[in-house]
């Protein structure tokens, strides 16, 4: 397990590290020497090489935190297209579509490289794992269906023995929208 590392200026007061990563953020303005120096003035003794160092991890995180951000922005976008589309399969179409891009640019010498037996079992794989899933989702879709047709048929029968007017207020109102078309649209034109 990675030991974290645990640099002078996190244990520096919040407001003091907040400028000295916003400097950091500004290197056209700020070297990690003027850094060093405002920190003295400050009254934190910290060098350049610790300042350089503290930096390094700092930029790396925010990349990471700005690739997390770009994913997740690529996700929601995919969503938005798609909006029957579930988390599970929108990952899979990113991940997909970043794995053609990458065999279709992918030099010759990697190819010679490739495990073509490994390739071939992963992809069916992959395919067999797509396949489980639109048949599971098949399943859970029949078997919410057929419970919601339960769930009326019990309704049903229980308004028609208890409230036979209420039943008969509900099944006209239902045949009517059947007529009207269920989109609502004959609604629209009456509003």
């Amino acid at each position: 397990m990675a030991r974290r590392t645990r640099s002078k200026i996190d244990a520096l007061p919040p407001e003091i590290k907040e400028t000295v990563e916003q400097m950091i953020l500004n290197p056209v303005q700020f070297t990690y020497q003027d850094i060093s120096e405002y920190l003295e003035e400050q009254g934190y003794s910290i060098s350049y090489v610790a300042v350089f160092r503290y930096a390094r991890r700092f930029n790396a995180n925010i990349q990471m935190v700005a690739a997390a951000q770009e994913n997740f922005r690529r996700l929601v976008e995919e969503m938005d297209k798609y909006p029957d589309l579930d988390f599970t399969e929108a990952i899979h179409r990113i991940l997909a579509q970043k794995l053609i891009d990458r065999i279709s640019s992918a030099p010759d010498e990697e190819w010679a490289m490739l495990d073509m037996d490994k390739a071939v079992k992963d992809a069916v794989s992959l395919g067999r794992a797509a396949a489980y899933k639109r048949r599971t989702d098949a399943q859970v879709r029949d078997k919410q269906e057929a419970g919601l047709e339960e769930f009326k048929a019990l309704i049903f029968n229980a308004l028609a023995k208890e409230r036979p007017e209420l039943y008969r207020q509900v099944t006209q109102f239902l045949n009517e929208k059947k007529r009207q078309g269920l989109d609502g649209s004959a609604g629209e034109e009456q509003a």
